[in-house]
């Protein structure tokens, strides 16, 4: 929905900006292993490039980036189930800023930040206790557990464009993207309710473990495909 939001409203203001001498492309495509969505890039007078992109990351992507973790020996396997089932479907928004060197070739310069926005139902807490290793007995619970995530990062292209007919362009993109932080909540209202004090210090571990195995592991090569319609 959010990437169906995205490319509506790009589709409706890119005529206008077109027509202040503001070249817009509006696509679809893929950054692997990030996302499928969409891509929006206005280039504006003095060839200075601004674009946004959004979109999901698909199951194949998901495990691609956990299978080359995990070849690492970066996480044990409980946390490796936790974060393959949270970044399957993991919304993926990329603005960008950049510039196009030269006047005659489509070659493009960006640079940007990513947000990665995780969500997973997680059937019982003692999943996350043994990924974190924490064995206290006093909370346990087959209940369903919310897991949530927003992972920040920043990335850098090189891309190259080029124009296949009167309005439509390929573009064509290498990158790297990198996680920098990361926050991650847990909600279970009735194991909260039951041993708060004990809900929140696991709460506290898991954000903390998190936090350290993805600005450590999530750090990704990209390859973009993207097909656009050029205003």
């Amino acid at each position: 929905m959010k990437t169906a939001i995205v490319l509506a409203t790009a589709w409706v203001f890119a005529p206008s900006l077109a027509r202040a001498q503001t070249r817009v492309d509006v696509g679809v495509g893929t950054v692997a292993p990030l996302y499928l969505g969409t891509q929006v890039l206005a280039e504006l007078p003095g060839r200075f490039l601004v674009g946004v992109e959004a979109g999901f990351m698909p199951a194949p992507y998901a495990s691609f980036i956990n299978g080359i973790a995990q070849s690492f020996d970066a996480y044990n396997d409980e946390t490796a189930q936790i974060i393959e089932s949270a970044i399957t479907g993991a919304f993926v928004f990329r603005p960008s800023i950049g510039f196009r060197p030269s006047r005659e070739l489509g070659l493009e310069v960006l640079a940007g930040y990513t947000l990665l926005v995780l969500s997973e139902d997680i059937t019982g807490i003692d999943i996350i206790k043994d990924a974190v290793r924490r064995s206290s007995s006093a909370i346990s619970g087959e209940e369903r557990v919310d897991l949530s995530s927003t992972i920040h990062g920043f990335h850098l292209t090189v891309a190259y464009s080029w124009q296949l007919a009167e309005h439509l362009a390929l573009r064509g993109s290498l990158g790297y993207m990198q996680a920098v932080a990361s926050s991650t909540s847990i909600d279970a209202p009735a194991i909260e309710q039951r041993e708060p004090n004990e809900f929140r210090i696991l709460a506290a571990t898991l954000d903390r473990y998190l936090n350290d195995k993805y600005t450590t592991y999530v750090k990704l090569p990209t390859l973009g495909l993207t097909l656009n319609y050029r205003f």
